[in-house]
């Protein structure tokens, strides 16, 4: 079958079946305006026509909660520690240590208990 362009025309005496529009001939310019800051996704349940939702609505849809502007709140010391990865720094942000002075990784440094 031939295709034929209509062009100029908005066909409201019948319809145009789905099958009938060739494949990538609608563009997203053909479709209905949508707000700003909307997303297309099918929030109603069962199959059906493509919804617009708001980004709030997409956002409890995900379950976030907050600013989710993607800074997270590290513990204390450990913002500072990752900045300027110093001994000193690693000191404050480790908070589960027993005893004061160095860190000990593995053997060394060595500790010395001292003699009795």
């Amino acid at each position: 079958m031939a295709a034929t362009q209509i062009t100029g025309r908005l066909i409201k005496d019948t319809t145009i079946d789905t099958a009938d529009i060739a494949d990538k001939a609608v563009t997203l310019a053909k479709q209905a305006d949508m707000a700003t800051a909307s997303v297309i996704y099918r929030k109603t349940a069962a199959a059906g026509v493509p919804e617009v939702q708001t980004l709030a609505t997409l956002k409890t849809d995900l379950g976030l909660t907050g600013t989710n502007s993607g800074d997270n709140t590290l513990a204390a010391g450990i913002a500072t520690f990752l900045g300027t990865p110093t001994s000193a720094n690693l000191i404050v942000a480790v908070t589960d240590e027993t005893g004061t002075g160095a860190l000990v990784f593995g053997t060394g440094p060595s500790i010395d208990f001292g003699t009795s």
